[in-house]
């Protein structure tokens, strides 16, 4: 009856980590929607090279763009190596969008160091939402990523090491739905990817303790075990000594 019960349980963790794994797939496409939104209502903002601290400020979000643009590369990169091939073409998709930002980027910066004249069409703000956008499907990615390595050590009965990377993919989620909270709002493809992370999370906790119950019980059979052979070596030794004599 256990085992039928930690099997149904184990299914159940299985089946939520499937479905958090679709959601998570329906997300990322969501955070791609709504960067092509932001970008198409981007404004185009001029600056000149006599602006004084104005143009210095542009100069240096244009600096911090670039950074980010190549710290997400190198994590792309990354979690690249880890996804399944079947998300192998979005992380080539978000890998062109990072080239295409980089060469922007370096662009505009290049002309605002050589103090052209220039129409400011890689903003900083504008630069940092795509790039928060991409930031947000590379993390999403990473979370898929973890919930595939999760199903694999659920199956190979490593439970506890299961949940811990469950918890982290939902950690993960939360903080992307936190970033963007300021474009996407209560989006609801967020929702199924929580509940269901929560729900196997659940199940594989169940799943570990019932496995942690049984360990303990065989722990404690082998002790009573341990203990009626030494006591009942104890008259068998004095019987023997009793004939002997």
């Amino acid at each position: 009856m256990q085992m039928d019960s930690g099997s149904g349980s184990l299914a159940l963790a299985f089946v939520a980590i499937l479905v958090a794994a679709i959601s998570l797939a329906l997300a990322s496409a969501a955070f791609r929607r709504a960067g092509r939104r932001e970008r198409v209502d981007r404004r185009v903002q001029r600056a000149s090279p006599g602006e004084g601290s104005v143009a210095r400020s542009l100069r240096e979000g244009l600096e911090t763009s670039l950074a980010r643009v190549k710290r997400a590369q190198l994590r792309l990169a990354e979690v690249g190596e880890r996804v399944s091939e079947h998300h192998h073409r979005s992380v080539d998709d978000l890998s062109r969008h990072l080239d295409r930002l980089r060469r922007e980027t370096e662009h505009e910066l290049a002309q605002r160091l050589s103090d052209a004249p220039t129409s400011a069409l890689a903003t900083p703000e504008g630069l940092g939402r795509r790039i928060r956008h991409i930031e947000a499907n590379i993390e999403v990615l990473r979370a898929r990523s973890e919930i595939a390595t999760a199903e694999e050590l659920a199956e190979g009965g490593a439970f506890l090491e299961a949940q811990e990377l469950l918890e982290d993919a939902l950690a993960r989620i939360r903080e992307v739905k936190l970033r963007l909270s300021d474009v996407v709002g209560d989006d609801p493809a967020f929702a199924p990817v929580l509940d269901a992370l929560g729900e196997a999370i659940h199940a594989l906790r169940s799943r570990a303790e019932d496995h942690k119950r049984q360990l303990e019980t065989v722990l404690s059979e082998s002790d009573s075990l341990l203990a009626w052979l030494s006591t009942s070596r104890e008259p068998r030794e004095q019987n023997l000594a009793a004939v002997g004599a």
